[in-house]
């Protein structure tokens, strides 16, 4: 092969054996094919997109800074031809990703403060007399109905009553004057039986 003659070439007395055996071992060294190798990608694009999905706000800078560098090198290794290379850039992506530190959040000024929604004594207390009905209803109803039946035997009594009493008194006189007669006419008779047995 190219590489044992000039290998052997070490050995030559002439310059011109030396010469030839570079020339050879060049030629050779340009004639080689490269094999193709099946280079695993799909762990470190899933490394790389997770990673794009976090937000920089949420942590710290000089954590997410670390992180940025570590995400540049995996994209760069997407070209790589050598799957250890890819191994090494996933690892270190995970890593820096792992490491992230996260940032202490500023309170909103749409947070609500403790307390502000805490009942007050007496807010919701109930006022006397709140839930008192009005007094229409109850004024409404004795002097609508009541007033009717009472003004109605109120008349009724006094049509009643009127014809009845003189109807009584009527009678009460015819009987009283009847018993005056009476007793006129058996005065009457009395004194007259007496005149008469003393004739």
């Amino acid at each position: 092969t190219a590489l044992e003659a000039a290998k052997a070439a070490l050995e030559a007395e002439a310059q011109a054996d030396v010469d030839a055996a570079v020339a050879a071992l060049a030629a050779a060294k340009d004639a080689l094919v490269k094999a193709e190798v099946a280079v695993d990608y799909a762990a470190l694009n899933a490394a790389i997109a997770e990673v794009e999905a976090l937000v920089e706000a949420d942590y710290t800078a000089e954590s997410w800074a670390a992180l940025a560098t570590a995400l540049e090198a995996a994209k760069a290794a997407l070209e790589a031809e050598a799957q250890a290379d890819v191994d090494a850039a996933v690892a270190a992506l995970t890593a820096a990703k792992d490491a992230l530190v996260e940032a202490e959040k500023q309170p909103d000024d749409n947070d609500q403060k403790p307390g502000d929604d805490d009942q007050k004594p007496g807010d919701d207390d109930q006022k006397p007399g709140d839930d008192e009905q009005p007094t229409d209803k109850p004024t409404d109803k004795p002097t609508e109905k009541p007033t009717d039946k009472t003004t109605d035997k109120a008349t009724d009594k006094a049509t009643e009553q009127p014809t009845e009493a003189p109807a009584q008194s009527g009678c009460n006189g015819v009987i009283g004057a009847t018993a005056v007669v009476l007793t006129a006419v058996l005065g009457l008779g009395v004194t007259v039986v007496l005149k008469k047995k003393e004739d």
